[in-house]
This record gives structure tokens, sequence and C-alpha cells, in this order.
């Protein structure tokens, strides 16, 4: 496919599980802004964003997101993907998930996936750090 803008947002879409960009190679700028119900990021979506493109953008703002796992594992691909700009988020201060357990109190990812909740030592942020807005 030559997509290479790829624009889903306010469409009340909360996750997919199966892969979707695998026929996308060229797709650079995803946003999918102001969905309007709360995101469970799973594994598929991680790995459509992260390892199946070669986007340059990604824009997830303005949701709230499900924490879980997945939430520290996109903190952590994050952290580690030089190519790609994530519209507000700040290196993991602009996003914010809402903790079930945790009588649903709103955490930012950098703060969900550096408590330890998910991990036995959280990760460490310091020690390969890029600035992203």
């Amino acid at each position: 496919s030559n997509l290479t803008v790829l624009e889903i947002g306010e469409n009340k879409i909360r996750s997919w599980n199966k892969t979707l960009f695998s026929n996308n190679g060229k797709l650079e700028d995803f946003k999918m802004a102001r969905n309007g119900l709360d995101i469970i990021l799973t594994d598929e979506m991680l790995y459509d964003l992260f390892n199946n493109t070669q986007l340059k953008t990604l824009d997830l703002s303005e949701n709230s997101f499900i924490c879980s796992e997945n939430i520290a594992a996109f903190f952590n691909l994050a952290l580690y993907s030089k190519n790609i700009t994530i519209e507000g988020y700040n290196n993991g201060s602009g996003y914010s998930c809402i903790d079930l357990e945790d009588a649903g109190e709103e955490v930012t990812f950098m703060d969900y996936a550096t408590s330890g909740v998910t991990m036995e030592d959280g990760i460490d942020i310091k020690q390969k750090r890029r600035i992203v807005t």
C-alpha cells in the first residue's frame, strides 16, 4: 500500500487484537487523537505502532488509557524508538492511564511504568532519555 498518513481520531476505537499495518510499510503518520473511549493497548497495537511500520509521527493525544502491562511496554518502546515523534507524549508525562487496581486513579505513563507495578524494578529512564514533544 502507498498509504503514508492515517487519521482515525474521534472514532471511538478502543483497541484492536490483530495486526492491521503489515501491508502498510510506507505509513509514516498515524493519528488517533480524541478517541472518546478509554483505550486498552494490546500487543497487536504495540507491534503495529512500533514494529510493523516506519512511523515518524504517532498521535494518541487527548485520550485516556486503561493501565496495564502494555502501558509499561509502550513506555519502554517509546523510550528506545529514536525515529518517531509521539505528539503530546512528553517522555511519558503527557499521556495518562486509569489504574483500575488503585481505585481508578489517573497516573501518567511514566509514573505507572516506573512504579514497579508491572516490573520488578521499573525502568531506568535516565539510561537513554530523549526529549519528545
